[in-house]
């Protein structure tokens, strides 16, 4: 499929409306005490505004991640929108998040690969990693073995998009190789790794 400069910035324009799982997950940060977050992956930052917005006083730090430019992957129609996208309109979409950060204290990004950010944090650093940047099975599957050291025992690991078979494909694969470590549920479009025990030293 070929995208047209109009198509894709009808697209970026567009004002999603709050999915289901946002309150979900509103809901198990406040039930869960959540108070150090991360969010891979912030794209148009539709989700990162229903939480700031709902429940900004639950957390101490809320991060988020994102690199707003072109990347290749082993998912051809992923690569072929995400290509398509302009290096102008990836500025606008990483400007309206950083408006974000002034609106909310508490809301903090770095402009990295996911890979390079979780170098920067000690392990166990978060209560709670939500991963929804690279969709690709190889994507996943990197994340995930990038940032699990880095929730707390007692923490969660999840994410979005359970209904692509390339996420669900990495995340249960994943999930067999530390399931001693971990309790796995899921709810619509997200899925969660509930940590138990020792997850890295």
């Amino acid at each position: 499929m070929v995208w047209l400069e109009s198509d894709v910035q009808k697209y970026i324009d567009i004002k999603e409306k709050p999915r289901d799982e946002f309150s979900y997950l509103c809901e198990l940060i406040k039930e869960k005490d959540i108070r150090i977050f991360i969010e891979i992956g912030l794209w148009r930052g539709s989700m990162t505004k229903y939480i700031l917005n709902t429940i900004l006083g639950s957390f101490e730090e809320y991060w988020g991640i994102d690199t707003w430019r072109k990347f290749s992957s082993t998912d051809i129609k992923m690569d072929a929108y995400y290509n398509a996208i302009s290096d102008q309109q990836w500025e606008e979409v990483a400007f309206r998040s950083y408006q974000n950060m002034i609106k909310f204290n508490r809301f903090r990004i770095l402009r990295l690969d996911s890979i390079k950010a979780a170098k920067l944090f000690p392990n166990k650093y978060f209560d709670m990693i939500f991963i929804d940047a690279d969709h690709s099975y190889e994507g996943v599957s990197k994340d995930i073995d990038a940032w699990f050291s880095k929730v707390r025992n007692g923490g969660i690991l999840c994410g979005d998009d359970w209904d692509r078979g390339s996420v669900r494909k990495a995340v249960t694969e994943k999930e067999k190789q530390i399931s001693i470590l971990s309790n796995f549920s899921s709810y619509k479009r997200y899925w969660f790794m509930s940590v138990e025990v020792n997850n890295g030293k």
